[in-house]
């Protein structure tokens, strides 16, 4: 049995971001009783293109209760301190958008609705990769704090999810492009026209019994 549901106020934002950028429309899948069901079906003039789901990451508030240490200065003003544990929160979004996606056919994408201004699609990146590079003329530094990560929940996930579109909402829009699979590149070519870099990933694929 499917049944519809309500559109959030997020997806509203996605679905009307994407239609006016790139014309492609964000149709809303109904429910499946019992079995995960993807957010919705990109389409683009009637002829579908891929299956998406929405992950959200939010403003963490800067508290204790958040996990922040916060030093109060004699002038008044305040230090927010912890761990960075942006690419665990992405890593936790790829793992529960996969297990969403994971039965529909490729090509499958993750659009990652960002609202913290200290998560960055470079947390995406590290996510995935176990690293970031710092690089100059002269040396390469080599950060694997994300190591575990990368090789954690998602080691196999992450490259059966063929395109990560990322929407940074704070200080202004803007949407970025990054491809782990042949399919989610030539998907972001032929109907995002995106600017920037192609990102590798693990072009393993599954084949998935077709639910959609």
């Amino acid at each position: 049995m499917k049944r519809r549901t309500h559109t959030s106020p997020s997806e509203s934002f996605v679905q009307n971001l994407l239609n006016q950028r790139y014309s492609v429309q964000l149709r809303k899948l109904p429910v499946r009783h019992g079995k995960p069901t993807p957010d919705f079906k990109a389409e683009v003039f009637g002829e579908p293109i891929c299956t998406c789901e929405l992950k959200a990451l939010g403003r963490v508030p800067r508290t204790e209760a958040h996990g922040w240490k916060i030093q109060h200065h004699a002038d008044g003003s305040q230090m927010a301190e912890r761990l960075d544990n942006s690419a665990s929160r992405v890593s936790d979004a790829i793992h529960e958008a996969y297990k969403q996606l994971k039965h529909y056919r490729h090509p499958r994408a993750l659009i990652v609705l960002n609202r913290d201004s200290t998560t960055y699609v470079s947390d995406l990146e590290d996510a995935c990769s176990g690293q970031h590079v710092y690089a100059s003329d002269h040396v390469h530094i080599v950060n694997t704090s994300a190591r575990k990560i990368a090789r954690g929940k998602i080691r196999n996930e992450f490259g059966r999810i063929d395109l990560y579109i990322w929407i940074d909402d704070h200080h202004g829009t803007e949407v970025l492009f990054r491809c782990a699979t042949q399919c989610g590149y030539d998907l972001a070519q032929r109907h995002f026209n995106p600017e920037g870099h192609a990102w590798a990933g693990d072009d393993s694929g599954d084949d998935a019994e077709a639910s959609n």
